[in-house]
């Protein structure tokens, strides 16, 4: 988990601690699925780093990860987007994406 408290996507930006609880458990419900029933959900899905926001590759830089070819984007509702990196059967926690600039889509109602 990012924690760094200069940088916008940090969990630190939350300052709504029951909406911070409601995005945790929306991920516990998330977490008793399998790993292919989250994938089965078009609102859970990986993206390939390359297609990632300029900002984003350059704060993945900045972290020193380097070793991974996409990140994993959850949709909690909205525009709010919970990104973790994965790998095996472990996703850790990256980022809270409150505006959908991580990845931004020019979908309309993303």
């Amino acid at each position: 988990m990012v924690l760094n408290d200069n940088y916008k996507w940090n969990w630190y930006q939350f300052y709504d601690q029951n909406k911070l609880i409601e995005v945790f458990q929306k991920l516990g419900e998330i977490e008793k699925n399998t790993f292919n029933e989250v994938c089965q959900n078009p609102n859970h899905h990986p993206i390939q780093i390359i297609d990632l926001g300029r900002e984003a590759r350059r704060e993945l830089e900045r972290l020193k990860i380097i070793d991974h070819e996409s990140v994993f984007s959850f949709r909690l509702e909205g525009k709010l987007r919970v990104f973790c990196l994965f790998s095996a059967n472990e996703m850790s926690l990256l980022w809270l994406d409150l505006n959908h600039e991580v990845c931004p889509s020019f979908k309309r109602y993303t």
